[in-house]
């Protein structure tokens, strides 16, 4: 499944920014760009499913002082923001798979503030480890910011869920809010809370718009007893 979901978004990379959905996606990122809010100087940020980079970009262009990692499992996506983000000194772009056995290579133990993970987590087979592994990469008392599609309030994200589990057969399968709020619970972190939802009709170009964003804290005492 990975493959596929690699060679689909190489395919759509160079077209991504600019497509009839770049608004929407792009509006995504400014909900969690507003969640986030001001960062310390030197604040380290991890991104996870970065795409062109264009959450990144968008945070350095306010927050200079920022050093970001951007990673992302199509090579082309990479490439593509690695040539965008140049101009930011602070940024850095990643060829990686977030779900591949073992750490992620120079990711996992080293002490972000901030993981951001945006419409990601319909595609990981195991969620709770996914979510795990970022909050192993955050130091104590970092945030994590997930933003996905929810399935609850949105039938016709419930019947594509269908869709990919009955007729496609691949692992793609869309969460209510509350589950993914249990699910990042159930990975350790503390203080979860479904920090956003949003639930619009024909916003920025699509239909049916139904979004959750989950915002939690790594706690020093979960990741003690991790490496106890």
């Amino acid at each position: 499944m990975a493959g596929s979901v690699e060679a689909y978004f190489d395919s759509v990379a160079d077209g991504y920014d600019s497509h009839k959905r770049a608004g929407w996606y792009q509006a995504h990122g400014e909900l969690v760009l507003g969640l986030a809010g001001k960062l310390p100087a030197g604040a380290r940020v991890l991104d996870i499913g970065c795409g062109t980079g264009h959450l990144l970009r968008r945070m350095a262009t306010d927050q200079p002082a920022i050093e970001a990692l951007g990673v992302d499992l199509s090579a082309r996506m990479v490439a593509l923001a690695r040539a965008a983000g140049a101009a930011y000194p602070g940024l850095r772009f990643e060829r990686m798979d977030w779900e591949a056995p073992g750490a992620p290579a120079g990711v996992e133990g080293t002490g972000f503030d901030l993981v951001t993970c945006l419409n990601c987590a319909h595609y990981f087979a195991d969620p709770v480890a996914a979510f795990r592994r970022m909050r192993h990469a955050l130091k104590p008392g970092g945030r994590l910011l997930l933003l996905d599609r929810a399935r609850d309030g949105a039938p016709a994200t419930a019947l594509l869920g269908l869709l990919h589990r009955h007729l496609l057969r691949d692992r793609v399968r869309f969460h209510a809010a509350s589950d993914l709020s249990r699910m990042v619970g159930v990975a350790g972190f503390a203080e979860v809370r479904i920090a956003a939802r949003v639930h619009r009709w024909a916003w920025k170009g699509k239909l049916v718009t139904s979004l959750a964003v989950i915002q939690a804290q790594a706690s020093p005492k979960t990741l003690r007893e991790d490496h106890s």
